[in-house]
């Protein structure tokens, strides 16, 4: 009788001290948890069960992280090896990259930050696979570029989506010499801004001025983007 319950305390014991160890939830786990929710266990074949990211909210460098990091997962799942010649299944093989379906609504962020997004979806994009871009509700400033990144025919807005362009704004003060550098990267960023929406759209430098003449910001709709090359139809 005395054996069977210090067995049975022993065990529960145990139990408590197994609960009381389980790690806590924190920040710098978010991401990490969201690309294994991506991927699915380790167990499972590397192949991503939802194909699809979204940019929500002002671009910032942590939302910048968690784009890159998904895009580039979504990127390395979805390589496929296929026959060249369906005809022939066992023969010489090829890899295609399965589409991604990126879906934004922001007002923009850091210019930097968007450049970073880009050049991924660039990347991606000349590697052969295929971005599928959805604007939602308002695509602004760095939101534009991104929108347009996706791949040609795959873009799209939503027929309520408001949308603009602007030149870039920034304070600075201090000594000569340091506003000088300073407004000379702001001058670096603002063509660096304009040339990622121009690789990808209709717009050219002269009427992008024309449009940005009188006003800081200029909005538009989604008809007007389909129009601007930015997007390719209309949800």
């Amino acid at each position: 009788m005395n054996k069977k319950t210090t067995k049975k305390t022993t065990k529960k014991t145990t139990k408590k001290t197994a609960k009381q160890q389980e790690p806590e939830m924190t920040e710098d786990m978010t991401s990490l948890i969201f690309l294994q929710d991506l991927l699915g266990p380790p167990s499972a074949p590397k192949k991503a069960k939802v194909r699809a990211l979204a940019l929500i909210g002002t671009l910032d460098e942590e939302k910048s992280a968690e784009v890159i990091s998904a895009l580039i997962a979504l990127y390395e799942s979805g390589k496929v090896e296929v026959p060249v010649d369906s005809k022939k299944p066992n023969g010489p093989k090829k890899i295609i990259v399965e589409p991604i379906d990126f879906y934004i609504s922001t007002f923009g962020g850091a210019a930097h930050d968007c450049a970073a997004i880009y050049d991924v979806m660039e990347f991606i994009k000349s590697q052969g696979g295929i971005i599928r871009t959805y604007g939602l509700g308002k695509i602004m400033s760095a939101g534009i570029p991104l929108l347009a990144a996706g791949s040609k025919g795959h873009r799209k807005a939503g027929k309520n989506c408001r949308m603009m362009i602007h030149s870039v704004s920034a304070g600075v003060r201090g000594p000569w010499h340091e506003i000088s550098s300073e407004v000379e990267e702001i001058n670096s960023i603002q063509e660096t801004y304009f040339n990622m929406i121009m690789e990808n759209t209709k717009l050219k430098r002269p009427y992008i001025n024309r449009l940005l003449k009188n006003k800081l910001n200029h909005y538009f709709s989604a008809e007007d983007a389909k129009k601007m090359g930015i997007v390719d139809g209309i949800l």
